[in-house]
């Protein structure tokens, strides 16, 4: 049955162009399993696929960047940064667009600024 998740990955690359699509790590159980991701993914399927494309690109999307930023704001980030200055915190599809949520430093997470915009990667 086909369905949708997501899943975390980093990039020892951050903040060259291409760090968004250099997997260097990957942890063990990466993915969510995310039961409300998958209910969207389901009944949007059950509606044919038009609506299946716009909640596959648009819902899933929002709610992977939604529940990362939950995680980020809730985690003390010194367990994100291990010992890094800054790391870039983004979501996207694997062979798609991708979302730059912010960049996450010892001060916290600062959203989205204009000089990091460049950084993104379409992939």
């Amino acid at each position: 049955m086909a369905g949708s998740d997501f899943y975390i990955a980093g990039s020892a690359h951050y903040p060259s162009d291409d760090w968004i699509s250099d997997h260097d790590w990957e942890p063990a159980g990466r993915f969510a399993h995310s039961p409300a991701q998958a209910d969207m993914y389901q009944l949007a399927a059950t509606e044919g696929s038009e609506v299946l494309a716009v909640v596959d690109y648009v819902l899933t999307f929002a709610h992977a960047a939604a529940t990362v930023n939950d995680l980020i704001v809730q985690t003390e980030s010194s367990l994100f940064l291990g010992g890094s200055q800054r790391r870039g915190i983004a979501v996207g599809h694997d062979s798609g667009d991708a979302l730059l949520l912010g960049e996450l430093t010892a001060r916290g997470f600062d959203r989205i600024r204009l000089d990091l915009q460049s950084k993104i990667a379409l992939y």
